[in-house]
């Protein structure tokens, strides 16, 4: 549960002297209820973090998404084991030493092959007044653009190797002349005009399927109440998880996320 919180003459958290937001702040409650479920909500897919940590909570809201057909993949916190259903927050690079990550993380569900005024892919989201989301598990939206310019950089070059965020330090430290060995991503060689080696990568994809659940009651997205069932479907659940695997050639393999989406018959 949230509360709404009602600005006064000093600002509070809906804005400042040169900011108006459109939406209303919350605050969260203080003493924190037992059974808490704070819900950041990004766009296309939602994280969930469980204040009590509680084992069972959990459980009843993966229960609850899967049920949801506008839920897709579901990411859960290694703490609490192996849920069925789910993938290991690990395996997409969601979890941190920390702890302060999601416990858990899930997808709206997407399809990847609609268009739109010529733009492939579609999917629900949490809020609609969005101006931009950070997108769901689809390929559409994990497949984003990285550009780079300059004397260092090939010119026209067009590649279709994965890479992610975590490539771009160390590979702005390489031009530099500095070393990141601890670094979890690579140096983008294949961009470089005069890379120091010229490495021969290979890239493999991969597919992970989750532990399928059975016997469950799957609820229509029309219906926020839950009551209209999807009478088409037996109630089994299941997920993938598409990953692509990259060997640099020099013997170091990097893992990137390429979709996750869930599977209802």
């Amino acid at each position: 549960s949230v509360y709404p919180v009602k600005t006064d003459s000093s600002g509070a958290l809906c804005g400042t002297a040169n900011t108006k937001y459109t939406t209303e702040a919350f605050r969260v409650p203080d003493p924190m209820p037992a059974d808490a479920i704070i819900i950041a909500a990004p766009g296309g897919s939602d994280q969930f973090y469980i204040p009590s940590h509680d084992p069972a909570l959990v459980k009843r809201l993966v229960a609850f998404l899967q049920t949801r057909e506008e839920y897709g993949a579901i990411f859960v916190d290694t703490r609490y084991g192996d849920l069925p259903g789910t993938f290991p927050a690990t395996r997409a690079n969601l979890q941190n030493a920390s702890g302060r990550s999601p416990d858990v993380t899930v997808s709206f569900m997407w399809d990847d092959q609609v268009e739109i005024s010529g733009k492939r892919g579609i999917e629900y989201n949490s809020y609609p007044p969005y101006r931009g989301m950070h997108g769901s598990f689809s390929p559409v939206d994990v497949h984003n653009t990285l550009i780079a310019a300059g004397p260092d950089f090939k010119q026209g070059l067009s590649s279709t190797l994965p890479s992610g965020n975590v490539d771009v330090a160390p590979t702005v430290a390489s031009l530099l002349g500095l070393g990141m060995p601890d670094a979890q991503g690579r140096v983008l060689f294949e961009a470089l005009s005069r890379p120091s080696v010229e490495p021969v990568p290979t890239v493999t994809p991969m597919t992970v399927s989750a532990t399928p659940v059975t016997g469950l009651k799957f609820q229509l997205p029309t219906d926020p109440t839950g009551a209209t069932l999807d009478s088409a479907l037996t109630g089994e659940y299941g997920a993938e998880l598409h990953l692509k695997m990259f060997d640099d050639g020099n013997g170091k393999t990097f893992t990137y996320f390429d979709s996750a989406r869930a599977i209802r018959k």
